[in-house]
């Protein structure tokens, strides 16, 4: 679950006003917590109180809409609440048989009402509690409701002696007695739900209540007049975790038997071993990265071989499964794998070893019409995405900040972001319109790869964007730059800043030219070496790797 307490990552010593916000953020969750606590008590009692009405409907009507149907419902202190409601007929269709101890008699008593006191005897072998026996004995009871009813006050009068002070003859609990009781307030009773569940049990006003208490921490932070101090996004174990159930015709309100947590059997040599203790969250991540799990390996250096070769060996890096393309090399494959194992799951021996590749040093090989096409182990030319591209003209201008960590910023607008693209708010809900231009993976999505589309969108973005503008007047302004006075170095300085490499003479010599025959500008507007510095930032040679 997602704790309510969120972890701090950032001493609030070290942010403006940081600790008189802990110390208001501290008052409004306990007070939520204490309006928790407080409705978990009642509720409780009151739960505890009304099993018997609960056994009565179980006993004399079928699962209506509010049962069967998951929406929320604003609840009413005497509306059955619907989750313990498919509890308690839980409950009565799991241990309504004739060997119960406790549910043998109602068993008797559903199947034939008209049973008489002599018919109060169990089958051979099985011993039915006492005081149930005598019990409906005592109430005469004549149809169905009249049994549950039986059930329920006595349910009600065990829990009423077990609660009476003194501990004296009236208060003391038999075996019988115990073994009633648990059915009030155990683990396994029908009206029993954990702290976490309070809300969905809440009558209308208290759920209102709830509901403003939950805002009011959101309003903290929202309202604050300074950044408040960062926490991680985090969950954690439950005390007592929920134990799986298959859903029955994938209805939650239909769930069938216990599942146990565990992995994927055909992985476990058709064994299925269930998780231990806990949500198995660390069960699972260690069942992944087993050494028996021959996937994960596979599926991880496919990803990377793709990253660096555009292309990867099986062609489907989301489906490895029986229908989708064999690799086109397995003994690649195998072995790439392997060796990853072998070096410890190390991702950057995994990089060195590809980049250092003959594989990887072979220049690009451009398919024209007609050509078969190239194995995945051919580099083909591409263009930068979106991160390595926005990065790499951050690092041209001089202008990367490589701080490790912190909190997103604004990487679509704000052209005086300098922090890593890594670090790029990114919303899920309306992702801009720069990062959908240059074919960033939908957020909300599961994307095996990108799309690799040629817009005009991208074009005006590197004509026309200030950030684009702000790296070309960085970069001319570099002193390594801006220094040379020799007109045919500087061009030098900035390609070798750019590209890599040193310009051609003749080159040199047009770009010389060019710049030299561009009309005055006003002082807003960016200089000849500004725009031979976005020029080549922006060129073919800058964005797409050879």
């Amino acid at each position: 679950e997602r704790p309510c307490d969120l972890p701090l990552i950032e001493d609030p010593a070290s942010v403006t006003d940081g600790p008189a916000f802990e110390a208001r953020l501290a008052a409004a969750r306990k007070e939520l917590e204490d309006h928790i606590t407080a409705d978990f008590v009642r509720l409780t009692e009151v739960f505890r109180q009304r099993l018997g009405d609960y056994l009565v409907r179980a006993a004399t009507t079928e699962p209506d809409l509010t049962e069967t149907t998951q929406f929320g419902l604003s609840l009413t202190p005497e509306d059955f609440r619907p989750a313990l409601m498919l509890r308690t007929r839980r409950l009565i269709a799991a241990r309504a048989t004739p060997t119960d101890p406790v549910f043998g008699l109602w068993a008797q008593r559903m199947a034939s009402e008209e049973a008489g006191p002599a018919d109060l005897a169990p089958p051979a072998g099985v011993t039915w509690n006492p005081k149930v026996v005598a019990a409906l004995r005592d109430a005469g009871v004549t149809n169905r409701a009249s049994v549950a009813r039986a059930y329920g006050d006595l349910l009600r009068s065990v829990y009423e002696r077990s609660r009476s002070e003194g501990g004296g003859a009236s208060g003391a609990l038999d075996a019988a007695d115990r073994e009633l009781l648990a059915l009030v307030t155990g683990p396994e009773s029908p009206v029993a739900f954990p702290r976490r569940e309070t809300p969905d049990h809440m009558s209308r006003p208290e759920k209102d209540r709830y509901g403003s208490l939950v805002m009011a921490l959101d309003k903290l932070a929202a309202h604050a007049t300074n950044r408040p101090p960062a926490r991680a996004m985090v969950v954690r174990d439950l005390p007592e975790p929920v134990a799986p159930r298959v859903f029955l015709r994938g209805n939650p309100s239909r769930p069938g038997p216990e599942t146990p947590r565990g992995f994927l059997r055909v992985l476990q040599g058709g064994q299925a071993v269930p998780f231990g203790a806990g949500s198995g969250r660390r069960d699972l991540a260690e069942a992944i990265v087993a050494p028996s799990n021959p996937l994960t390996a596979r599926v991880f250096v496919n990803r990377v071989w793709m990253h660096h070769f555009g292309e990867p060996l099986v062609a489907s890096p989301a489906d490895f499964g029986a229908r989708s393309e064999p690799p086109a090399d397995p003994a690649l494959l195998d072995w790439l794998a392997s060796e990853f194992m072998a070096s410890g799951w190390r991702v950057k021996s995994l990089h060195r070893m590809l980049v250092l590749s003959a594989a990887y040093a072979q220049a690009v090989r451009t398919p024209r019409p007609g050509d078969p096409e190239p194995a995945p182990w051919v580099p083909t030319r591409r263009r930068l995405d979106l991160e390595s591209m926005r990065d790499s003209l951050l690092w041209i201008s001089g202008r990367l900040d490589a701080t490790v960590g912190g909190l997103p910023g604004d990487a679509a607008s704000d052209a005086w972001n300098a922090r890593r693209t890594v670090y790029g708010l990114v919303d899920r809900q309306n992702l801009p319109s720069l990062f959908r231009s240059f074919d960033f993976a939908a957020p909300d999505q599961c994307v095996e790869r990108r799309p690799r589309t040629l817009v005009p969108q991208q074009a005006l973005f590197a004509l026309n964007s200030p950030f684009v503008l702000e790296q070309a007047r960085a970069l001319a302004a570099l002193p390594t730059v801006a220094g040379e006075t020799d007109p045919a170095r500087r061009v030098r300085a900035l390609f070798g800043r750019v590209l890599g490499r040193d310009p051609s003479p003749s080159e040199t010599t047009d770009t010389l030219r060019w710049v030299a025959e561009l009309p005055p500008v006003s002082e807003d507007a960016p200089g000849p070496w500004e725009l031979l510095a976005q020029s080549l930032m922006i060129s073919n040679d800058a964005v797409f790797l050879d």
